[in-house]
Order: structure tokens, then C-alpha cells, then sequence
């Protein structure tokens, strides 16, 4: 069942003088800035990109009162245009502006839609609660500063690598408080009879002959252009001996990283299409016709929603492979960067993962999801969604 990679199609430019990196919280200038070096005092910090240097911000920046970020929810700052801070990003040389532009998400114009009227064509802008009508000459985009969520509801810094515990007590939490019937998909009668299958064993690194009535993940991934250790007629019964699949070097790495989020969260069992079927054997078909039942019945569904390939990992199950966050200290203030957003069309949006019909149907057939970000992991079920970042309901 073999997964090949397209090319990634880049940021597309919604129009030839703006920039599409979008709006974020923050706001910048129409005009350019000038720059002035204010002296920040940076303390120590493992989680500080710049620490002990001479920070550079615009005078837009500099006159910000980041004293009001502070007030209760409902309070903020809106401030002037996007667009001239993130076309001219890289020659401003201002901290600011290059820490939250490195935030904004490669979608935001998405919503961009041009019409035509009796005169000149405009384009309609929706974003947050900025809208704006204008002629083609150029488009505005308008953002919002301020503390989107109470500081007892997220923590400050991510760590470096997932921490197993929290999405294991939010599968458990699902189980118990939303019960058996949470993400059940009643699709057809057949999703609740158990067939057989092959599961990977994580705890004795070989496959193994169960059920879908077995407690096992599954595992949505891209094959892309890697060379993929796979099931065939010839290594199956060597495959089933304890420790046969313990050199990760025979191993895709989002295969390995896969099996070790498993192990990591107590569950015993993986199912991984290029260990689970046998590629070259008669009953091929079968095993691929049975795909919608295995997904169904799967307790949870791990999604490798970044990387371009089987090769590529999931990010932060081992050290240093996470994407390293946009932070430094301003005016006195911490301030990192985080994705508060949880929905899937963003979690997903340009990845070459969303680019497959086949992985469109595992996530519709899945009743629970753990994305697996750049940055963090992301739980979905059909009463409630979690994260590193917000991980209260």
C-alpha cells in the first residue's frame, strides 16, 4: 500500500505587493518605523533565545503599554496595519516585529475572496474582528494584542519532548467521564464486528496475530518517498519472534517514534500499515478492504500531521526534535510564542499529511485523535479537545 509525497505547494501570495504570512495578536506600522535601541536587561533562561543582548525595537514597539496585556479578558489593543511590518520584516530589525511575525499563521489570507463590481474590483477581508473593503491596490490586515487566556490555564513553556503523561490521563479521561460511546462512529453495522488483524507488539518489538477486539492504537501517517521496511511473505513468521523489530535501524522513524508513544502511554499494540499488512501476499486486498473496521475500532488514532515523509518522525517523542519556539524578553515581558488554535483544518492546513484521500478517511473513521505537531500534541474526541498548550477543557 504504498504512500508516495507530492511537492508542497508554497505560501501562496494573495497578492503580488503583501505578504500572506497573515495576521497574529500583534500589530505593526504603515508607515516605516524608525529604530532605536532600547537596553533590556534579559535574565538567564533555558528557554531564552537572546539572553544578555542588546535588543532592538522600532519606535512603534517601544511605545507599546504592555502593562494593559495584563488585564482581565476582554481587555486589548488593537493597533494599526499588518502588512508593511511583514513585508519588511527582515530589513526593520525590530525584535518585536520578528519574534510575533515569526508567529503568524501561513494561512491567514485564507479567507481573502475578490469580487467584481460595477466599478473597480474590491477584495473582502474577514479576520478576527477586523473587516476591511478595499480596491486591489493593496490589502490591510488588522490584529489584536492582548492575553487571550487566564495565565492558570496554560503553561508558559512547552517542553522540549512530550510529556506521556498528559495525553494518557486525557484518553483516560474520555473513557471514563464520555464513556464507551464518545467518537463511536455508526457508519455501517460492520465497524462493530472485530476481524482479524496483524498488531504490532511495542512491548515484545514484533508483530503478532489479534483482533480489532485487541486495546490498540493505530497509526495515520505519509510514506512519502522513504525507503519503508515493510510485512512480506518471506519475513513474516521472522517477524514474530520477540525483539525482531528492536533495531529501529530497519525501522521508519515515525514507525519507531510511533511504537514508543504506544509503549509510553500503556497500551500494547500498534497498528502500522507496512508491519500490519503483508504487501506481497493474496490477502492483500482483504486486509485494505478491512482499513475502515481497523480505524473504527481503534482506541485512539495517532496522526503524524508534520514531516514529509515515514522518515521524518513524530516531533518531541525524543529529545531535540521538536521545532524551537520564536521567545525573548521585551520591555520587560516574557513572550513566546503559542498556537491556541486546536481545530483541525489548522492543525492540518498545508501539510503534505492533508494532501492524502486516504489519511482524510482514517481521520473521518477515527472516534479519538492525538495530532502530533511540530510544537505540540493535540487530543480530539468528540466531547472535548486538548493540548500541551491548553490542556483544560
Amino acid at each position: 500500500m504504498p504512500k508516495n509525497s507530492s511537492s508542497r505547494d508554497g505560501t501562496a501570495r494573495m497578492k503580488r505587493e503583501t505578504s500572506t504570512r497573515g495576521p497574529s495578536s500583534f500589530a505593526g506600522v504603515s508607515k516605516p518605523p524608525k529604530i532605536r535601541k532600547s537596553r533590556i536587561a534579559a535574565s538567564a533562561s533555558a528557554s531564552q533565545m537572546k539572553v544578555g543582548l542588546e535588543l532592538q525595537l522600532c519606535s512603534y514597539c517601544t511605545n507599546i503599554k504592555t502593562g494593559k496585556l495584563t488585564f482581565p479578558r476582554g481587555n486589548y489593543l488593537t493597533k494599526d496595519h499588518l502588512d508593511y511590518v511583514l513585508e519588511n520584516m527582515d530589513s526593520l530589525n525590530c525584535d518585536s516585529c520578528e519574534l510575533i511575525g515569526n508567529a503568524i499563521p501561513m494561512n491567514a489570507l485564507s479567507e481573502v475572496t475578490e469580487k467584481k463590481g460595477p466599478g473597480a474590483p474590491f477584495s473582502f477581508i474577514q479576520w478576527g474582528n477586523a473587516i476591511e473593503i478595499r480596491d486591489n491596490e493593496s490589502f490591510r490586515l488588522y490584529g489584536t494584542l492582548r492575553v487571550d487566556i487566564d495565565y492558570n490555564e496554560c503553561p508558559i513553556i512547552i517542553p522540549e519532548t512530550i510529556d506521556f503523561t498528559a495525553p494518557t490521563a486525557w484518553l483516560e479521561h474520555c473513557k471514563k467521564v464520555h464513556g464507551a460511546a464518545c467518537g463511536q462512529r455508526d457508519l455501517s453495522t460492520r465497524h462493530s464486528k472485530s476481524v482479524d488483524v496483524i498488531l504490532v507488539d511495542v512491548i515484545q518489538n514484533c508483530i503478532t496475530m489479534k483482533t480489532t477486539a485487541s486495546r490498540y492504537f493505530a497509526l495515520s501517517y505519509v510514506w512519502g518517498g522513504a525507503i519503508t521496511t515493510t510485512t512480506t511473505m518471506q519475513n513474516f513468521v521472522a517477524f514474530q519472534q520477540p525483539e525482531s523489530l528492536k533495531n529501529d535501524l530497519i525501522l521508519p522513524k515515525t514507525v519507531s517514534d510511533a511504537m514508543l508513544l504506544t509503549r509510553e502511554m500503556d497500551v500494547r499494540y500498534l497498528w502500522v500499515d507496512c508491519l500490519s499488512i503483508i504487501q506481497d501476499s493474496p490477502k492483500k486486498h482483504r486486509d485494505i478492504v478491512n482499513m475502515d473496521v481497523i480505524f473504527a475500532q481503534a482506541e485512539l488514532t495517532i496522526v503524524a500531521s508534520c514531516g514529509r515523509d515515514a522518515n521524518s518522525g513524530l516531533a518531541g517523542v525524543q529529545q531535540g526534535t521538536r521545532r524551537r519556539r520564536a521567545t525573548s524578553k521585551i520591555l520587560g515581558h516574557h513572550i513566546l510564542t503559542l498556537e491556541l488554535s486546536l481545530d483541525k483544518p489548522e492543525l492540518l492546513h498545508g501539510t503534505i499529511y492533508s494532501s492524502r484521500g486516504w489519511t482524510f478517511q482514517e481521520l473521518l473513521l477515527s472516534k479519538r485523535v492525538l495530532f502530533v505537531t511540530e510544537h505540540q500534541v493535540v487530543f480530539h474526541c468528540d466531547a472535548s479537545r486538548r493540548s500541551e498548550s491548553l490542556p483544560k477543557e
